[in-house]
């Protein structure tokens, strides 16, 4: 007899002397009835393989979907993307409607700095300089585009450290720091919202050639609040060639570095109203950092 099947007779059997000590008056035997219906309960404990006379279903088993596993991020930003389906966009899909968008935009979104498929998560993302309007402008040519917005990820800005790399980078040699002068020119008020312009004027103020190296853009503007934390870089967000170059200076010869701040924070949300901390710096390659003294310029409401 199988475990199933002898299980179900003990509880027969269980159930036929339970139904018979209930007649029985007399004590030794009722109890005797007793401990046998102890026994069946027992044994029919121990054997195990059924718990009813019902018969057993079996659970259904979980789709992939639902299992746990570890969802994937994106290279840049290390944020989680759903794990992809086979209802996931074609990379063909993708890649035409990246260009769609592309399209859309140009000339109405003035900051984007790349586009990428990614093929792995089969989602498209978008990097754009912290500028005001932009992130508006871009959703607005995705809707134009007729693009599925839940397939898209827009990439504002950047971490910051260039306060850090003023503070602490390389400073360059002394006999360099006093051939170039370098001064910093900014309004000491705007209205809020206001375009403000920064302008870094470089000056061989010594009688010899200056010479030294920098990359792509040899210059960045920071914007710090009151109490000197990081708020904005003019590089945030920004892409230049991986490349090397040489800049020399005659006696008396300037170079002057321009830049523009929108009143953006690194993440492309504006700022608010207050007193702000400003600095230029150009970056020598590998001979450091030369920046003036911070200057206070004030955002009015």
């Amino acid at each position: 007899m199988r475990p199933c099947e002898l299980q179900r007779a003990m509880r027969r059997g269980l159930a036929a002397t339970s139904e018979l000590a209930r007649y029985i008056n007399e004590p030794g035997k009722g109890s005797a009835l007793s401990l046998t219906a102890v026994v069946l309960t027992l044994f029919a404990l121990v054997v195990g393989g059924c718990t009813t006379d019902t018969p057993q279903v079996a659970s259904p088993v979980p789709s992939p979907r639902s299992s746990s596993v570890e969802e994937p991020t994106h290279p840049r930003t290390g944020s989680a993307f759903p794990v992809s389906t086979e209802e996931s966009p074609s990379v063909a899909q993708l890649t035409a409607w990246r260009q769609a968008v592309k399209e859309e935009a140009a000339g109405q979104v003035r900051g984007i700095t790349w586009t990428d498929v990614d093929e792995r998560n089969r989602r498209i993302a978008i990097g754009l300089v912290p500028l005001r309007g932009d992130r508006e402008q871009l959703e607005a040519a995705i809707v134009r585009a007729k693009v599925p917005r839940e397939d898209i990820d827009i990439e504002v800005g950047c971490q910051g450290g260039a306060l850090s790399r003023i503070k602490f980078g390389a400073v360059p040699s002394e006999e360099l720091r006093r051939a170039i002068d370098h001064t910093l020119e900014v309004v000491s008020q705007a209205d809020y919202g206001e375009t403000v312009s920064l302008k870094l004027t470089l000056t061989n103020s010594g009688n010899q050639p200056v010479q030294f190296y920098t990359g792509a853009t040899p210059h960045d503007f920071v914007v710090a609040t009151a109490y000197d934390q990081e708020v904005w870089h003019w590089r945030c967000g920004k892409t230049f060639p991986a490349i090397m170059r040489e800049i020399k200076l005659e006696p008396g010869e300037e170079l002057v570095l321009a830049g523009e701040w929108e009143q953006m924070d690194n993440w492309g949300e504006p700022v608010p109203t207050g007193t702000y901390l400003i600095r230029g710096m150009l970056i020598m390659e590998p001979a450091g950092i030369l920046a003036p003294p911070p200057q206070e310029l004030e955002v009015l409401k």
